[in-house]
């Protein structure tokens, strides 16, 4: 969709419902965002700001709405697209996305909730005109230990500056160890997407299972069409950092189940010794009464 500063516009979509039951349904606005799988997805959040650019949702009023469907009814659902002055370079991405919620959707029972949900999502792109978009600006912003997936593994986060969009990059992460310069974890990906004035979490799993402390290196080469990029990163991990992070992952569960399995058997074998015991004595005794 071609916009000017001056753009102010009513948006309109019918929604339908097909089914023979009343539905509600919460239409919502929503902010173009990278994965750390590499898709562009969306969101409430407004995060492009914090990247040099402009959320979607930032020109859309109301953001959120409630629409009631009968039966096979179908309403005009608007929204308002203001521009309020502002002049966009690039591209802007965002999707209406219409969400249904309803009791008849949802099973329940005493311990659980199962609720099945029915998203469908218009995308829109705003662009100030035909000619070629920004060049993709990337840069490395930080690189830290975090747990995912129960996992200890490294995270690198590269931003993109710039207001457009683009896909097939490649990324070829490579994580050292500084003392002895030995690779601890390494990534190749294909086919990622980045959307505009974004940043993607870089997930780079370690070779061992839990994390050392110590001083690391990490390097990542990122190739598309569009540009190529290579960054190189220092960042320490503490003692406390290391324990806190590996007593978060499914090792130390698995550790700490092991602890539990050796201290039960324990405790019953010594109960057992116990008994025995016991039983030893009560019956001297009553083989010395007896004589």
């Amino acid at each position: 969709m071609l916009v000017k500063e001056e753009t102010k516009e009513t948006l309109t979509m019918i929604v339908q419902n097909t089914s023979d039951q009343t539905l509600e349904i919460e239409g919502s606005a929503l902010n173009s965002y990278t994965t750390s799988t590499g898709i562009i997805a969306y969101q409430k959040t407004e995060t492009a700001e914090k990247n040099q650019g402009y959320s979607f949702t930032r020109f859309i009023e109301p953001k959120q709405q409630k629409i009631k469907l009968k039966p096979n009814e179908a309403k005009e659902v608007s929204f308002t697209l203001d521009l309020k002055k502002q002049k966009i370079t690039g591209e802007i991405l965002g999707v209406f996305s219409f969400d249904i919620v309803s009791d008849d959707t949802k099973e329940s029972n005493k311990d659980t909730m199962i609720q099945a949900r029915y998203v469908t999502q218009v995308g829109i792109r705003l662009r100030n005109g035909l000619t070629e978009l920004p060049s993709p600006n990337l840069s490395l912003e930080k690189t830290e230990p975090i747990v995912k997936n129960d996992n200890a593994v490294i995270q690198s986060t590269i931003k993109n500056d710039q207001p457009t969009a683009f896909g097939g990059v490649k990324v070829q992460t490579t994580i050292y160890a500084k003392k002895n310069n030995k690779i601890v974890g390494e990534k190749k990906i294909e086919n990622y997407q980045i959307a505009p004035n974004s940043t993607i979490p870089l997930i780079t799993e370690l070779e061992t299972k839990q994390l050392d402390p110590g001083d690391y290196t990490t390097h990542i080469e990122v190739t598309s069409s569009k540009g190529q990029w290579s960054f190189d990163d220092s960042f320490t991990v503490s003692k406390e950092k290391a324990k806190s992070i590996n007593q978060k992952t499914v090792y130390a569960q698995d550790d700490n189940k092991n602890l539990l399995v050796f201290l039960l058997v324990s405790f019953i074998l010594v109960l057992l010794v116990i008994i025995l015991w016991l039983t030893w004595k009560y019956y001297q005794s009553k083989k010395s009464q007896s004589e």
